[in-house]
């Protein structure tokens, strides 16, 4: 099959058990000789009279490029996405084991246990996360956007901001910010809006057993923008994605807008697709985190969201050049705040509770595994949210790693810090 693609092709392979069934893994990712042409037909007589095509994504179809098509495919090729290139100034150890050991451990991928045994540096092959030889010693922006505590340090703006404006003035304004590596910043973001800005209501009929239950912001229809936002964010440019939250609104900001080649029309019918593909790698590292799909069912989720709860229509809104772009959605009308009414003020102390929570918890043992722990704690083993509070608990001194100097280790405990 790699022999037909033009020119050849070799994805990465791996073999694999899963459930004591034989298994092969074929990951594809942006290749350095891009476009690719196929045959269209796998018939050795058909091919002879169709030849070989390239072939886009137009939402959630794949087909063969137009004129047009292969025009504008030939220009984005002709660059490496802005994610993929080698950071001038970063190092290899600025990519963390620590973090690389809970990635996997939250995608719950073999290569966790791999990553105790193994050199290093072949984790970070398989990854995707460092150049190729002979600059196989330095790492990729997308490496040390998922992969460094502080990706904001090497690319500005790499980062999320969430703004609370109870009042046109900014009087109350309360802004939160998410950094630290992208898929948890972005899990972070999500996990504020449905716990501190999402309600819910429930609706019982007279007439009907079955009570209904609406929001005043769909979760689903938060979660696609957020993170389509995040995915198609243009990194090379040092502002963050931001978040604004009003009394009867929320509005989702990244720049740049959508290409050139998404027409007027198109983004008024929300018929929005392109073959330009702008941050392959951070598209793949969140889709095996299941916050991205990859596959054009971005909008249609949003859209149905919001028609299963009731709510408007999203409005999409950038400007001619295409400098920004920018989601909004209305609050549900059952939680329309009256004139007098204000928008409920939540606290600035995100993760309190949490705490609290892990520090009761770990009085009543003398150490724990983050498995343990985050099971003790009734969250799922791969809680993004708890792995983050740790870190940050460590880093404040209130915890401590049983084996600091062996951050890969499977005996890796956590417990309070002893003097």
């Amino acid at each position: 099959m790699c022999n037909l693609i033009e020119p050849r092709y070799i994805p990465s392979t791996e073999h694999v058990v899963v459930d004591e069934k034989d298994i092969l893994a074929i990951e594809v990712i942006v290749g350095s000789d891009r476009p690719y042409k196929c045959p269209d037909s796998l018939s050795k007589e058909k091919s002879k009279r169709t030849g070989k095509s390239y072939y886009i994504r137009k939402l959630s179809s794949t087909i063969a490029a137009n004129p047009d098509d292969e025009r504008r495919l030939f220009e984005v090729s002709s660059r490496t996405p802005f994610d993929c290139r080698i950071h001038p100034y970063a190092k290899l150890d600025d990519i963390r084991s620590i973090l690389i050991y809970e990635y996997l451990s939250r995608i719950d991928s073999d290569e966790r246990e791999n990553a105790m045994t193994r050199d290093i540096r072949n984790i970070y092959r398989n990854l995707k996360i460092i150049g190729n030889p002979p600059h196989d010693d330095r790492p990729i922006n997308a490496g040390l956007m998922f992969f460094n505590e502080k990706p904001d340090a090497f690319i500005e703006g790499a980062r999320i901001e969430i703004v609370e404006k109870p009042d046109p003035t900014g009087e109350g304004m309360i802004e939160t910010v998410f950094d630290g590596p992208l898929d948890l910043q972005l899990q972070g973001a999500i996990d504020y809006l449905r716990n501190h800005v999402i309600r819910t209501m429930t609706l019982k009929t007279p007439d009907s057993p079955i009570a209904d239950r609406i929001s005043s912001y769909p979760l689903a229809a938060l979660e696609e923008i957020l993170s389509n936002a995040v995915y198609h964010k243009d990194y090379s440019i040092p502002e963050p994605v931001t978040v604004i939250v009003t009394r009867d609104r929320i509005s989702v900001l990244s720049l740049p807008g959508p290409d050139k080649s998404i027409t007027d029309q198109d983004i008024e019918t929300f018929n929005m697709s392109s073959t330009r593909y702008r941050n392959a790698r951070i598209g793949d590292l969140l889709k095996h985190r299941g916050l991205a799909e990859k596959r054009g069912t971005g909008i249609p989720t949003i859209l149905k969201s919001l028609k299963s709860n009731g709510s408007e229509p999203p409005v999409f809104e950038t400007d001619p050049d295409r400098t920004f772009f920018r989601v909004t959605i209305k609050i549900h009308d059952r939680f329309v705040p009256s004139d007098d009414e204000s928008m409920p003020l939540v606290p600035n102390d995100v993760g309190v509770g949490l705490d609290e929570s892990i520090l009761n918890l770990m009085g009543r043992h003398d150490s724990l595994s983050m498995r343990e722990l985050t099971e003790e704690l009734g969250y799922s083993r791969n809680a993004s949210n708890v792995y983050g509070t740790v870190r940050r608990m460590v880093e404040s001194g209130i915890l401590e790693y049983t084996h600091p100097e062996k951050m890969r280790s499977r005996h890796q405990r956590i417990r309070l810090k002893r003097n």
